[in-house]
């Protein structure tokens, strides 16, 4: 269980990171955050190399771009869940269970696609 809450902690630092405004997030820039961050975009992001960014602009521009792609298939997973457990149109729940496989193959954060596994795991529409 360490490396879940390590991951937790991971995940809520970046986080904290990305609900700062543009000029916060510069400032943060110098504050050794950036280890810990490429080694859980390492570890997270299937495929991607996440550059140590030059600048503070750069810091800023990275910590944004991935926190709304983070965000975006996140909302993309509910989405799908919602859709799982939505007993009332079959063949919506079949074209989300297809979603979902797709999700899988496709999502480049580890801890989201690991969530969509589970998902898949104890979905009683499997």
């Amino acid at each position: 269980m360490a490396g879940s809450r390590e991951l937790a902690i991971q995940i809520d630092e970046f986080q904290a990171l990305v609900n700062l405004g543009r000029a916060e997030l510069e400032q943060a820039y110098g504050g050794g955050q950036w280890p810990r961050l490429s080694e859980f975009f390492g570890a997270q992001l299937r495929g991607a190399d996440v550059p140590a960014p030059a600048s503070a602009s750069e810091f800023a521009d990275t910590v944004q771009l991935l926190g709304e792609n983070r965000k975006a298939w996140g909302q993309r997973l509910g989405s799908i869940v919602i859709d799982l457990h939505d007993e009332e149109l079959a063949a919506r729940a079949a074209g989300a269970k297809q979603a979902l496989e797709e999700f899988i193959r496709q999502c480049p954060w580890a801890y989201l696609r690991e969530s969509a596994q589970e998902m898949r795991r104890v979905s009683s529409t499997f």
